[in-house]
């Protein structure tokens, strides 16, 4: 990794920048209040994502200078949030770092959380699935020292597996990408960098739609179905005996408690066991004619071939079995494009199916960026469907590059899911499904009941004692076991 010393223009710049991602307000100083823009420096200086910085410095400097005039830290707070439109625009790679590492930084302050309402640590109670119930507060007292997470304890196995550079899975091959760049993954919790993984483009999206494509018209077409779902089954039984390592890794990339990364790796486990055994009672039909003479009229469920699945960062390690399995299971192959935030769980992943016995080529794993990689999968004439869990915008694009080859396109998009309450249910069942429907993994699910709707006479009354249980939810870091929600 390349390194730099920012001039103290750049560092103002940085500032800048940092306070219209968390602008100050009458709660505290924002951005600033974590001290984001020196931190962020000394990364910079330490060789950390140096180069999507410095474009980006450069290009702010340029954008303000050409749009208004002045240099960024001149500029007033509409300003600023005009510009980085813009910068999320032109330059996405810098836009989501800068976003992703401010937000860490702040987030993972538990001083933070207790000027916003949430109480501080609590020894008494924590984890599922005492949720809902009240905590002792704490004083925490302000220093002048970075806060810390506690440090968790990983399995020997997890610090093997992040010690190595990660790399894409194409064929049989573990390969970097062709650029040569690198992406950096961080424990949302600490905002410190826990591994690296490539940064695919099309280069490598086209290596791996023709080992996709070999295997699908080879060794996996050929696997019987008695024998597909055996090497799922396996693959099940691989992730089960892994399951507290996939658990880990996780709570690291994606930051929810360990609980409840538990449960997601059960739930791949028997994803994974319900699709194998649809490999042998996937049958046509025969269709009974009126026409005279001796026919018969049948129908044969078949492969569509190469499909592309493109997932968000809420379910790591489901979200990308939500894609392949089924895929894998009638036949065809598949390559994962996983969110930047967290590939390195799909690449152990990856590593788990390869050691069942799939053909190479028939799970293939491609990181990267979605404006690169998977882009480059929704385009590409090679994919002949595109299954894809994200936001409503994302998907449009998708259907318009889908065109090309006329592929088609599952699309499961986000919502604004309300939940109504009306004074007649019984509401201390209505107010643990509301606040597990918004709270449970910190929020992050396509039907989370973000909208709530109450009668009006129990309005007061039921909103004050679902602010009650929000007050009682433990923040910290997913590893710790008092932790009932993460960053």
């Amino acid at each position: 990794m390349s390194s730099a010393e920012l001039t103290a223009q750049q560092t103002a710049d940085l500032a800048a920048l940092a306070d219209a991602i968390i602008p100050p307000d009458e709660t505290d100083a924002g951005a600033a209040a974590v001290h984001a823009a020196p931190r962020l420096a000394e990364r910079i200086r330490a060789g950390v994502n140096t180069s999507v910085y410095l474009k980006g410095l450069e290009t702010a400097q340029a954008l303000a200078q050409s749009k208004f005039g002045r240099d960024v830290p001149s500029l007033a707070a509409n300003e600023r949030h005009e510009l980085i439109a813009a910068l999320r625009d032109v330059l996405p790679a810098f836009f989501k770092q800068l976003r992703l590492d401010v937000s860490a930084l702040y987030l993972s302050d538990v001083a933070v959380w207790q000027r916003i309402g949430f109480p501080g640590p609590s020894a008494q109670s924590g984890g599922h699935p005492d949720f809902d119930q009240p905590q002792s507060l704490v004083t925490i007292r302000t220093t002048k020292e970075t806060p810390t997470m506690p440090a968790p304890a990983l399995l020997p196995a997890v610090q093997s597996f992040l010690a190595k550079p990660a790399r894409m899975l194409i064929g049989d091959q573990w390969r970097d990408a062709a650029s040569g760049q690198r992406i950096d993954s961080l424990d949302p919790a600490t905002g410190k960098v826990i591994g690296s993984f490539p940064a695919g483009a099309q280069a490598d999206v086209d290596a791996a739609v023709l080992a996709a494509r070999a295997a699908f018209e080879g060794p996996w077409r050929k696997t019987t179905p008695y024998e597909k779902g055996r090497t799922l089954q396996r693959a099940a039984a691989l992730m089960e005996k892994h399951a507290e390592e996939l658990a880990q890794l996780i709570t690291l990339e994606n930051g929810k408690p360990l609980w409840e990364a538990r449960k997601e790796a059960a739930t791949a486990v028997s994803w994974t066991e319900y699709y194998a055994g649809w490999t042998t009672k996937l049958t046509g039909d025969t269709i009974p004619l009126s026409f005279p003479g001796q026919f018969l009229n049948y129908t044969v469920r078949a492969p569509l071939g190469v499909v592309a699945g493109i997932t968000p960062p809420n379910y790591p390690l489901t979200m990308p079995l939500y894609k392949a399995v089924p895929a894998l299971a009638t036949g065809n192959t598949i390559i994962v494009k996983p969110s930047e935030d967290t590939s390195l769980v799909a690449i152990r992943a990856a590593e788990l199916f390869l050691e069942a016995g799939l053909p190479p080529g028939a799970f293939n794993v491609v990181t990267g960026y979605g404006e690169t990689a998977g882009a480059a999968l929704a385009a590409h004439h090679g994919v002949d469907k595109i299954t894809f869990t994200g936001s409503t915008d994302v998907g449009r694009l998708l259907v318009k590059a889908s065109a090309g080859n006329l592929k088609k396109v599952s699309l499961e998009l986000g919502g604004k899911s309300p939940n109504i309450v009306f004074a007649d249910a019984d509401l201390d069942a209505a107010l643990k499904g509301v606040f597990m429907g918004i709270f449970f993994c910190q929020g992050e699910i396509c039907s989370a009941g973000s909208r709530l709707f109450v009668e009006s006479s129990i309005f007061d009354s039921f909103v004050g004692k679902l602010a009650e249980m929000a007050k009682a939810v433990r923040l910290g870091h997913g590893l710790d076991p008092d932790t009932k929600m993460g960053p």
